[in-house]
């Protein structure tokens, strides 16, 4: 095939070299192979050297055992310490960008922990790992009481927030009990739980103070500080009912196939990719089972159509709730509509340097986000450039995120503090997206 490619060398531990003498591939030179031409690309590979490894706790100073590590930036590098160290030879020269992961539910994963090797000598990395927190929480049927095999998903209440129904759980590991799972490590923060009894005869539900509920505004807010240990009153499931409608075209009344639907924020980086858990079928309709007894709000979004919830609201506090009934079927219908608001600029360094990044844009009063993460469109690529099309009209706050970890929000320092954008029906935003 005809192009301009990069190429890479497999050397000891299975690590991957590019050439010229990289462990990078966005950093490796590219080669052009041309019609009727031979490319040839020979390549030395660089020496040698080793990772030693050891983390302790970052508050009390003790030291930390069966920990795994992994490297970001580069293929193969990685292993789980059998003790309190772990020792990775045969690395080439270079410098690593570390994960250091503890599986102990309490303290969490350091990243991009910067480790340099130099030919034949044992660099070593001594890791601080902080105490985060952790929530168990036990499951089971309020009629009769019996323990159910649940899962939890949370939701801090000052990050943003979206749901992937096939990866959710924070936690779906069994706790001290039956029915019982240990979410964490947790940074410290106000949480929300999100309940999933993991079948269809007991219901979804957001814990409230006095039961389930369907409105993540009324969930009950468990705070965790770092170290804390906490346990939640045992959460009851009630009798499913269901959740069906159909959706349409708002100008021509055409039935819509491929939307997903939901009863919580869809993640942007899930919705809409086709493979939704429940989405309308060739003829509009949709159904889904397995929803708690109470008022929820019903999200839906069709590729090339704005997002849209129950009501037509264009975000979920505005929602019209639809209440579902234990053990019987609730309607929402939805007419959806192309056009909105058009949000587009760059992306460069203080300088002007170009830069490829993931770029997402948030609903200012939920959190949630507000366009589909189904194409290229939210990333700067070619790289300094991004479009993200049919957004409903509303207001949004900006956050990045580059492929090295670094990632902000526009105009403060976090969520709570970003700077607010209006987005208009029919309108372009332009705004640039300067990475200090």
């Amino acid at each position: 095939m005809l192009g301009d490619y990069v190429v890479a060398f497999s050397g000891p531990a299975g690590v991957s070299q590019y050439a010229h003498g990289k462990l990078d591939s966005a950093a490796a030179d590219r080669f052009t192979v041309a019609d009727g031409q031979l490319t040839t690309v020979d390549e030395t590979f660089l020496p040698t050297g080793a990772i030693r490894v050891v983390a302790h706790d970052a508050t009390t100073g003790g030291p930390l055992e069966h920990f795994c590590v992994w490297a970001t930036n580069t293929d193969n590098v990685r292993g789980c310490a059998t003790g309190a160290e772990l020792l990775i030879t045969g690395l080439f020269v270079g410098t690593y960008a570390l994960n250091i992961n503890v599986d102990d539910r309490l303290h969490l994963t350091v990243p991009y922990a910067p480790v340099t090797v130099a030919a034949g000598q044992t660099a070593t990395i001594d890791v601080a790992m902080r105490q985060g927190a952790s929530i168990t929480a036990t499951m089971a049927s309020r009629d009769g009481g019996t323990a159910v095999d649940g899962c939890i998903g949370v939701a801090n209440v000052d990050q943003p927030y979206g749901y992937d129904p096939y990866g959710f759980c924070s936690d779906e590991r069994p706790g001290p009990t039956p029915g019982s799972v240990v979410i964490g490590p947790l940074e410290p923060g106000t949480y929300q739980l999100l309940a999933d009894p993991r079948g269809d005869a007991l219901g979804l539900q957001w814990v409230g103070a006095a039961g389930g509920t369907g409105d993540r505004g009324a969930a009950q807010r468990f705070t965790v500080a770092s170290g804390d240990q906490i346990t939640t009153p045992t959460i009851q499931f009630d009798r499913a009912g269901t959740v069906r409608g159909k959706a349409t075209d708002v100008n021509t009344g055409a039935p819509l196939a491929s939307v997903c639907v939901s009863v919580v924020a869809l993640s942007h980086g899930f919705a809409p990719q086709g493979g939704c858990a429940f989405s309308t079928g060739a003829d509009g309709t949709y159904s889904i089972p397995g929803v708690g007894p109470y008022a929820w709000p019903v999200q839906f979004i069709g590729r090339g159509y704005q997002w849209r919830w129950s009501g037509n609201a264009a975000n979920r506090p505005e929602a019209t709730m639809v209440t579902v009934p234990a053990g019987k079927k609730a309607a929402a219908n939805i007419k959806l509509r192309t056009g909105g608001g058009t949000l587009t600029g760059t992306v460069h360094d203080t300088v002007g340097n170009p830069l490829n990044a993931f770029v997402v844009a948030f609903d200012a009063l939920s959190g949630e986000a507000v366009h589909s993460g189904d194409s290229n469109n939210q990333y700067s690529n070619p790289p300094m450039t991004f479009t993200i099309p049919n957004i409903a009209p509303q207001q949004i706050k900006i956050f990045y995120q580059l492929p090295d970890g670094r990632s902000g929000w526009l105009g403060g320092a976090d969520l709570a503090h970003a700077q607010p954008f209006q987005i208009r029906n029919n309108k372009t935003l332009t705004v640039d997206v300067i990475v200090p």
